[in-house]
């Protein structure tokens, strides 16, 4: 497992060229899909989304948000996107992103986390149920498309 190198910071406009080369590198991935549609600046100037980037000697190896709602309603919630590089997983890298989104939903005041993934992402689910005791809220079945494929999508929660 790669530590010397590692380290996190939050996502600034400082950093959109490189959480942009991340984004480009990611896109197109099956397992995250967040980022289709959106540009680096477009996450960074978002008030609701507070990102971060862990990098290897320089390389971004991945991402986590935290994405906050605005109504009164629901401003004790969140959601967590969380992403790892392909050449970083089974590193322990989506352990250390869901460990310190937790940690800052924590600071921010926020009293509950979901989070979307897909079925067939074992990794994530494992990180999500198993580490962190996130628990079911809804199973959506063929709730996307991917390259024709109909895919489940779980929603995953967890009180802080």
């Amino acid at each position: 497992m790669r530590k010397l190198g590692m380290s996190v910071a939050p996502v600034t406009e400082y950093m959109a060229k490189l959480l942009e080369s991340f984004m480009t590198e990611i896109r197109g991935n099956r397992q995250f899909t967040y980022f289709d549609g959106r540009t680096a600046m477009g996450i960074i100037l978002d008030e609701s989304i507070h990102a971060w980037i862990w990098t290897d000697y320089g390389a971004a190896a991945a991402y986590g948000h935290i994405e906050t709602y605005t109504s009164d309603r629901k401003n004790h919630v969140c959601r967590f996107g969380v992403c790892v590089g392909p050449d970083y997983r089974k590193q322990g890298y989506g352990t250390r992103v869901v460990e310190r989104l937790l940690e800052e939903a924590g600071v921010l005041g926020l009293e509950k986390v979901n989070a979307s993934v897909y079925a067939d992402n074992a990794p994530m689910l494992h990180i999500y149920r198993d580490k962190y005791g996130f628990t079911d809220e809804g199973r959506y079945v063929h709730e996307e498309r991917w390259a024709g494929e109909a895919r489940t999508v779980l929603s995953l929660a967890k009180f802080i």
